[in-house]
Parts: C-alpha cells; sequence; structure tokens
C-alpha cells in the first residue's frame, strides 16, 4: 500500500521569501545546493555542464536532454504537471516550479539549494 500524504499548508507561488530565497511549488522531492546554469533557449545547452542547476523559464519534452546533467531544476512558470516537474521527478532530481522571477533573480555560478520539499531557492552567494 501507498504511503499516507500528510497536509501541507498552501504556499503563494513567486513569493520572494527574503532577498536571498524564492518561493515557488515543491514540485520534485529532494534538496540539491550547486552553481546555477541560467539556459532561456535551447541554443544554450552547450553551456550547460554536469552537476550545475538548471534554472529557465519552463521546459518542453526537447529540453529534457538537459536532465541527466542537471543537480536539480529551477523554473518560473510551471506546476506539479509541468514538463520541468514531471521530467524531474522520472530522473530522480528535485525540482522548485513558478517561483515567477528566478531567472531574473538568479545569475550563472551562484551557488543555489533548491529545496523541492519546501518549494524554495535560496541563493547561498
Amino acid at each position: 500500500m501507498g504511503q499516507v500524504a500528510e497536509p501541507t499548508e498552501p504556499k503563494l507561488e513567486g513569493d520572494v521569501a527574503s532577498d536571498k530565497v524564492l518561493q515557488g511549488i515543491g514540485a520534485s522531492r529532494g534538496v540539491a545546493t550547486g552553481r546555477a546554469r541560467v539556459i532561456l533557449d535551447l541554443s544554450e545547452a552547450a553551456n550547460f555542464h554536469q552537476g550545475e542547476i538548471l534554472v529557465c523559464m519552463m521546459t518542453v519534452p526537447p529540453w529534457t536532454i538537459l536532465f541527466p546533467k542537471a543537480e536539480a531544476v529551477v523554473t518560473d512558470t510551471g506546476s506539479v504537471l509541468s514538463n520541468a516537474s514531471i521530467a524531474s521527478r522520472e530522473y530522480g532530481i528535485p525540482c522548485v516550479a513558478a517561483t515567477r522571477n528566478g531567472t531574473s533573480l538568479i545569475k550563472d555560478d551562484m551557488l543555489i539549494t533548491v529545496d523541492g520539499i519546501e518549494g524554495t531557492v535560496t541563493i547561498e552567494d
């Protein structure tokens, strides 16, 4: 028999808990810390390296080629049923969706922590 889900307190999508913490939807469980790589177009895929955290506006199926390299995924839009969320769960990596402004607040090479349980992205440096 499956696990019983515990009730959680809803959080507003895209809330900024502080200048260092973005709030979104925890779309794939887990916690990961790593260097961010902001990818705004799939033509930039060659810039994405193993172990980086993918930060993007959204993903569609062709973007899935990046997921085997990703430590985690952060998107500006989406839900638990979005492509990024489903692919992250399939690859077993944390995902926070619907941050609204992750691609504008997070810069390449920033150290960030993605908490797919709480739905937060913390800028560590």
